[in-house]
C-alpha cells in the first residue's frame, strides 16, 4: 500500500503558515499551506443547545439568526483580497455526533491565485454557525458566516486545470462551526484544556474568557483528493466513506468528537491505486505512484514545471 504524501511545498513555497500562538494539533498543518485565525486564537467549543432555544421548522432547518459580524482586524490569509465570484460551498457534507445542520467545506480564491479552505455548519447551502453554548447567546439559530468573516482556514496552490490536492486536520474545533475570537458580538467560549500545557504568554491571554463544558470539542479531517480520487475512507473509526465528485477536486471531510480514535485516511483512485495519509504524519514520504497521485502534475520546486511521475 502506498502513502499519500503531503505535496503543498511544490505548490506554493511561499504559504506561511499563521496561527497566533495556538497549541499545534496532533498532525500539523503542512508548512506550504499558510493557516489563519482570529486574534486571540482561540478555539471555541460548544456543548449543547441551550438558552432560549429557536424553534425548529416541520423541515428540521434552524430558524435564521443574525450572521457573524465581521473581523475587527484583517485576517492573514488574504481573506482581505477574496477574487470576486471565487466562493464556494462544496457539495461534501458530514454529520455532527449530536446532529443538527451537517459540517461542510467552502473554498475562495485570493487575489495573488491561492486556494482558501474553510469549513463550518452548512443549511440551504450557506456555512455558518450554530447558536449554542454562549454563541449568540445560546439562541439555537443557523447564523450565516460569510467568506470574509471572523474564523479559521488554511490557504495553499491552485493545480493545473484548477484542481484542488490537500489534507487538513484540526482538532478543538467548536460544535458550533465558530472558530473566531470568543466574545464580543458572537459570544462563545474557550477550549478547555490542560493549563500546565499552555505556555503563560497563552495563560494570560486566555485568562477571565468561558471555559467550554466537556466533550464538546471536534476533530475535523478533510482535504482534496484530485478529481481522479473515487473513495475516501477514515480507517479506524466507524465513519462512512465518502464518495467525491469530480467536479470538486475529490472533497472529502470527516467530523469526529476529539477523543474519537482513527487510524489514517486512505484514499482510492480510478484504476485501483490507494494512498494512504496517516493519523499522526504531517510529510510523509513520497512512495511510487503516488507522488504525485493519479490526475495530478506538481510544479516543480526549481523550474515551475510538471514534476515527472516515479519511474519515467
Amino acid at each position: 500500500m502506498s502513502r499519500l504524501p503531503t505535496l503543498e511545498q511544490a505548490l506554493r513555497d511561499a504559504a506561511q503558515r499563521a496561527h497566533d500562538g495556538v497549541p499545534a494539533p496532533a498532525a500539523p498543518t503542512p508548512a506550504p499551506r499558510r493557516f489563519w485565525r482570529t486574534p486571540l486564537g482561540v478555539l471555541v467549543v460548544l456543548a449543547g443547545l441551550g438558552g432560549t432555544g429557536a424553534a425548529v421548522a416541520a423541515t428540521g432547518l434552524l430558524e435564521r439568526g443574525e450572521p457573524v459580524p465581521r473581523s475587527v482586524r484583517p485576517f492573514a490569509g488574504g481573506l482581505a483580497s477574496i477574487s470576486p465570484g471565487s466562493t464556494r460551498v462544496m457539495k461534501v457534507r458530514a454529520a455532527d455526533p449530536d446532529g443538527g445542520p451537517p459540517w461542510g467545506l467552502r473554498i475562495f480564491r485570493t487575489r495573488d491565485g491561492l486556494a482558501c479552505e474553510q469549513f463550518g455548519r452548512v443549511q440551504r447551502g450557506e456555512l455558518g454557525v450554530v447558536g449554542r453554548d454562549g454563541a449568540f447567546r445560546d439562541d439555537g439559530r443557523f447564523h450565516p458566516n460569510p467568506a470574509d468573516r471572523q474564523q479559521s482556514g488554511s490557504c495553499g496552490g491552485l493545480l493545473d486545470g484548477g484542481q484542488l490536492y490537500s489534507s487538513g486536520l484540526q482538532s478543538g474545533i467548536p460544535a458550533s462551526g465558530y472558530s473566531g475570537r470568543p466574545g464580543g458580538a458572537v459570544g462563545g467560549c474557550v477550549e478547555r484544556v490542560d493549563p500546565a500545557t499552555q505556555s503563560p504568554q497563552t495563560r494570560r491571554r486566555l485568562r477571565g474568557l468561558p471555559v467550554c463544558g466537556r466533550g464538546t470539542a471536534r476533530t475535523l479531517i478533510y482535504g482534496f483528493g484530485g478529481a481522479e480520487a473515487v473513495k475516501v475512507e477514515l480507517l479506524g473509526s466507524d465513519r462512512r466513506a465518502v464518495v467525491p465528485g469530480r467536479d470538486d477536486s475529490g472533497a472529502y471531510l470527516f467530523v469526529l468528537r476529539s477523543m474519537e480514535r482513527w487510524s489514517s485516511v486512505r484514499v482510492t483512485y480510478r484504476g485501483g491505486l490507494e494512498c494512504t495519509v496517516t493519523a499522526r504524519t504531517d510529510r510523509p514520504v513520497p512512495d511510487g505512484d503516488c507522488f504525485p497521485p493519479p490526475g495530478i502534475r506538481m510544479p516543480s520546486p526549481a523550474s515551475g514545471g510538471p514534476l515527472p511521475r516515479p519511474g519515467d
